[in-house]
């Protein structure tokens, strides 16, 4: 009789495991033997159960090797295990969903290396048949090699064909991965372009040929590689790259050349921020007519601006055109009167003050006889306590001579603004277009009581003048509540509110405008129910009891997205305490800051294995500034290794459909349900054949992708049904079968459930094959020698943000 067994899953997300351990044996309820450990050490060992003595039945062992620094070196020693049945997988990452570097059974000695800072190596054993398993050692080591690797970044080196354009190849690249891959120039532009092979050559944003010495573009190697071997330049154009600090005849590299304006062409790209600081260190407009300089300009419109470098006059003021406008300034004229407006203090009573009179001038010139804001010359704009501009009459903060001046000359403004509650975006007028003259925009936040906001700016663009156009944010129901601070152009910032309450306001003035902002904001607890401590080593999640109490919700059912991580439990306080890069955080860099983000967890219930009942869940956000992010370089030297062999497969494939019909297959990625949806499942022989029959033998679901014995849920076993949502459609009739079930989740796990479906064909003239024969409760071997197994992937299938409530509830799964 003819039977072939096949193994099908579907894989959603893979966690990453976090916990500090060494070795563990344990058996669970179920009989599965749950062996393996954490490893953060420089060097170790381990080895399968019982070594040198039989493994047991049913064993699932799984170490963690994370020594989190160079690459890991494992070699296996007198390798003895059922090949097919009791292998022994390597994988290249932090968990098992990451490369798998080798699976293999029996070898004398064995070794791989991993491409980073992590290994994980999982050996499961079967029902029966044991051998003496195997002993092995793991080590830190400075070297990556391109065994088992071609095409990959191996720690500092590379196995991928750029290497050779890079100058950053594994010592055995060409002997191991040359031919296999195929070489391109790298689009990143990130690291080092080298000089190794491309001697006299320019390599886009650096050079090889001698010349590059005077353009300062030489790559970083030449000197290493090619100094003696290409011509004379023929230009001399000095450069400060390899020359900071030195004086190259014509133009200087030290710091000086900012005061004397003879700064070589490239000073500010290489030097800038290494030389000592000068004597004198304000910036001249000696070979700069026409440019600005940071804090002054060589340009015209200086004398306007009151921006001029202290040279310029000397230098470029016959050379420049005139400016466009003439707007004075205050820079340099604090107490005098320039003509349409004022730089005295007394312009605050007659409303007459320059534009920038409040940066320059406010705090040193006498007090007014008044200080009362006027709207004279100021019609449209805001004047701090009080405003000119038409929104006045609206909120009431008109300034007290508003109706003598403006009332009859300022257009009202265009609509913005609002009130917005708990989580969600807004932007300036228009976005991302410009925005208009004298908008004054004010929002309202709000959160739940128990909440408060936090306020994030994702783009700014705004008039390069902070008096001019700015934001405002406060800290409470209204612009009369705390002041939190000032957002001007390039000020991209982060603000917290006391309370669960913030107002922001958007203001311009009558010119000049920009594409103006975008933001996010969110709620958040109070901190005193819950907060986030982040550092450059650990996330500190802390939630108070009394908090979670109310909601119904006790700590030790708390998880995150790696549900591995659990808390400490006080009689206060729940409290997470682990390294940023485990436990399931996820990191970005967003707008030139890494946010760490997980998701806080937790059901209500502590009984049974999976629930279609909503639950607790928080998102959890850290935010880190860039230098809180460090890099560090190591030489690689060379190394011989071992090699492993692959596997084959079969064409068998299994994938979801929309409907009953089956004529819509499901392709999104991830597959987002709700709780209690139906889902329509079709496992099939990619080659039809009519002379074969698929027969539906066991379909079971897990948490976790790799363990489907500690926390497993039957949908049908043995081909009988043990999940009441299980309905077969087809089985057993062609080379296809199909089946519906109701989407559940588990219980103190993550969102995604994992479905593994085995599956047997048979002829389809027997009419005695186990195909035929249905239901049946004997249990048998799963797979004869002589055939195979394969694992498919499929999914994601993850549970949709807002879930469908029902009443149904699942009943407790039948014990086969």
């Amino acid at each position: 009789m003819l039977a072939f067994l096949f193994l099908c899953s579907v894989f959603i997300t893979h966690g990453v495991r976090g916990q500090t351990t060494s070795e563990m044996e344990t058996e669970t309820s179920s009989g599965v033997v749950s062996c393996g450990g954490y490893f953060y050490g420089s060097s170790g060992t381990f080895s399968s159960p019982n070594y040198p003595n039989h493994y047991p039945n049913n064993a699932d062992c799984i170490w963690y090797i994370r020594p989190n620094r160079q690459i890991v070196e494992l070699k296996f020693f007198n390798v003895n295990t059922e090949c097919s049945y009791d292998d022994i997988y390597v994988y290249d990452g932090s968990y098992t969903g990451s490369r798998l570097l080798g699976k293999f059974c029996y070898s004398n000695r064995t070794t791989f290396y991993s491409t980073q800072q992590y290994l994980t190596v999982r050996f499961r054993s079967d029902s029966s048949v044991n051998y003496p398993g195997f002993y092995a050692t793991y080590s830190v080591v400075a070297e990556g090699l391109c065994e088992n690797n071609c095409g990959y970044q191996v720690g500092n080196c590379s196995c991928s064909a750029s290497c050779e354009y890079w100058g950053k190849c594994c010592a055995d690249y060409r002997e191991v991965c040359l031919a296999t891959t195929v070489p391109t120039a790298p689009t990143s532009s990130t690291g080092h372009i080298s000089c190794r092979y491309n001697c006299g050559s320019h390599l886009g944003s650096c050079s090889c040929s001698s010349s590059c010495r005077y353009y300062g573009n030489c790559c970083h190697d030449y000197y290493s590689y090619c100094e003696s071997t290409t011509n004379s330049p023929s230009s001399a154009r000095p450069s400060c790259r390899y020359n900071c600090g030195s004086y190259m005849g014509s133009c200087s590299c030290s710091s000086s050349c900012e005061y004397r304006g003879n700064c070589c062409p490239d000073y500010y790209s290489y030097c800038s921020s290494t030389t000592n600081s000068p004597t004198a260190a304000q910036p001249s407009c000696r070979y700069n007519c026409g440019y600005y300089l940071g804090n002054c300009s060589c340009a015209s419109s200086c004398r306007y601006y009151g921006s001029c470098c202290h040279d310029y006059y000397s230098y470029c003021s016959s050379s420049t055109n005139r400016p466009v406008t003439a707007r004075p300034s205050c820079r340099y004229n604090c107490g005098s009167h320039l003509g349409s407006c004022s730089c005295s203090s007394s312009c605050r009573y007659y409303g007459n003050c320059c534009h920038d009179y409040y940066s320059y001038c406010s705090s040193s010139t006498n007090s007014p006889v008044t200080a009362r804001p006027s709207c004279r010359y100021n019609c449209g704009s805001h004047m701090g306590s009080c405003s000119c501009s038409s929104s006045c009459q609206y909120y009431g903060n008109c300034c007290h001579d508003y109706s003598y001046y403006c009332a009859a000359t300022t257009p009202p403004v265009s609509s913005c603004g609002g009130a917005l509650w708990n989580s969600g975006t807004f932007s300036s007028p228009n976005h991302p277009g410009y925005y208009h003259d004298n908008a004054y925009c004010l929002w309202q936040l709000r959160a739940s009581y128990d909440q408060r906001i936090f306020l994030a700016f994702t783009y700014l663009q705004l008039e390069n003048c902070c008096s001019c156009d700015y934001i405002s944010v406060y800290d409470g129901p209204s612009v009369n509540s705390q002041f939190l601070g000032k957002v001007c152009n390039n000020s991209l910032s982060t603000f917290y509110s006391s309370s669960n309450y913030m107002t922001v306001v958007f203001r311009t003035d009558g010119s000049v405008v920009g594409r103006g902002f975008s933001a996010e904001f969110m709620s958040s607890l109070n901190p005193n129910s819950g907060r986030v401590d982040c550092s450059s080593d650990n996330m500190n999640i802390v939630i108070d009891r009394s908090y979670l109490n109310s909601l119904g919700y006790d700590g030790h059912n708390l998880y995150l997205d790696d549900p591995y991580c659990r808390p400490q439990v006080s009689s206060y306080q729940v409290v997470f305490s682990f390294p940023l890069n485990t436990c399931g955080n996820v990191r970005k860099f967003v707008n030139g800051k890494v946010v760490y983000t997980n998701t806080l967890r937790g059901f209500p219930s502590t009984h049974g294995e999976i629930t279609r009942q909503s639950h607790l869940k928080m998102k959890v956000n850290c935010l880190m500034q860039p230098d809180s992010v460090s890099q560090t370089l190591f030489v690689v030297h060379p190394k011989n290794i071992s090699s492993i062999s692959g596997s084959g497969r079969y064409n068998t494939s299994m994938a979801f459909y929309t409907s009953s019909s089956f004529y819509y297959e499901v392709t999104e990625v991830p597959y987002e349900v709700t709780l209690n949806q139906n889902l329509y499942v079709q496992v099939n022989m990619r080659r039809p054949d009519s002379s074969l029959v698929l027969f539906l033998d066991t379909c079971v679901a897990s948490p976790t992708p790799f363990d489907f014995h500690t926390r497993a849920y039957y949908l049908v076993r043995d081909g009988c049904r043990v999940d009441n949502t299980y309905q077969p459609i087809s089985t057993g009739t062609s080379y296809r079968a199909r089946f519906t079930f109701r989407a559940f989740q588990f219980l103190r796990a993550t969102d995604s459930v994992y479905l593994q479906c085995k599956v047997v064909i048979c002829p389809a003239s027997d009419g005695n094959s186990r195909c035929r024969r249905g239901c049946s409760r004997r249990v048998a071997r799963e797979l004869e020698s002589e055939h195979h197994s394969q694992t498919l992937v499929l999914g994601p299938i993850k549970l949709k943000e807002s879930e469908k409530k029902k009443e149904e509830e699942p009943e407790k799964q039948n014990k086969a």
